[in-house]
């Protein structure tokens, strides 16, 4: 009987740590990451002053951004030293059900595709990375007088968060 809780036991705990890093691939823990929030879809902006509060490097091209384990383009007003009206860009989309469907033995069983059953708010994560080239939109000039700007969404707060094993 103790050797059939044994594997059990076992067996769950396999599971469990299978589980864990499943999604986690992404993680450098040996970074800091800085939350950022993003409840609705549209652009953001993160200007000089959030990033020098939250006491990061200040150099454009070590800035990386992540969501849902994929590195996601951002947009660097410089790739050198930040100044006082540089910002980093970025397009954010509000959480969606792609991450429920872990949920459901069959896919097509989840309600609605579009709507997480937890929150509407997805997470992104801004960290440092000097090592490898960083995903970058690409400057192109074209003629946008006649069109009306996109609204920005600025974000004022990066909520400093480490990796934990």
């Amino acid at each position: 009987m103790k050797r059939y809780y044994a594997t059990i036991f076992a067996f769950l705990l396999f599971c469990t740590t299978v589980q864990a890093q499943y999604y986690n691939e992404w993680i450098d823990y040996s970074k800091t990451y800085y939350k950022i929030k993003v409840p609705t879809t549209g652009l953001y902006r993160i200007p000089y002053n959030t990033l020098q509060s939250a006491g990061l490097p200040l150099v454009g091209s070590y800035f990386a951004l992540y969501n849902k384990g994929q590195a996601v383009p951002i947009y660097v007003s410089t790739d050198g030293e930040l100044g006082s009206t540089d910002y980093i860009e970025f397009y954010g989309l509000r959480n969606d059900g792609s991450f429920d469907t872990g949920l459901f033995n069959n896919a097509n069983d989840q309600i609605h595709p579009e709507r997480s059953l937890f929150s509407d708010t997805a997470t992104y994560y801004l960290t440092i990375n000097t090592v490898s080239p960083n995903l970058r939109f690409q400057s192109t000039p074209n003629d946008v007088s006649t069109l009306r700007l996109p609204s920005l969404i600025f974000c004022t707060k990066l909520i400093k968060h480490t990796a934990m094993y």
